[in-house]
């Protein structure tokens, strides 16, 4: 799960740095204009901040609740085969409890 969120928080940053790039390469504000060029990347964050706020005003929580079904009570026990006839119960290596005289 580590990786994953990694994996989507560099995804995330490389996005940015391509709309970074592109408004950057376009050459669309001249070199006296670079004031306008900061001002759009700050518009294009504070219009992401915004959109955030509003998904996370919207946001519901919703509490998972466990399920259980009718049936949980009649699971098989580890001590019931699968026909209901009792299994044996004791360990696979006895040991010895007689004493040799």
């Amino acid at each position: 799960m580590k990786s994953v969120l990694s994996a989507a928080w560099l995804l995330t940053v490389a996005f940015g740095n391509i709309i970074v790039v592109a408004i950057s390469a376009s050459q669309i504000f001249r070199e006296d204009q670079q004031v306008i060029e900061y001002y759009t990347y700050a518009g294009l964050m504070a219009t992401s901040a915004v959109i955030f706020t509003v998904l996370a005003l919207r946001y519901k929580y919703v509490q998972q609740v466990e399920l259980t079904s009718p049936d949980d009570n009649d699971r098989e026990t580890p001590a019931q085969a699968p026909d209901n006839t009792e299994t044996d119960t004791r360990p696979l290596l006895e040991s010895n409890t007689a004493s040799a005289d």
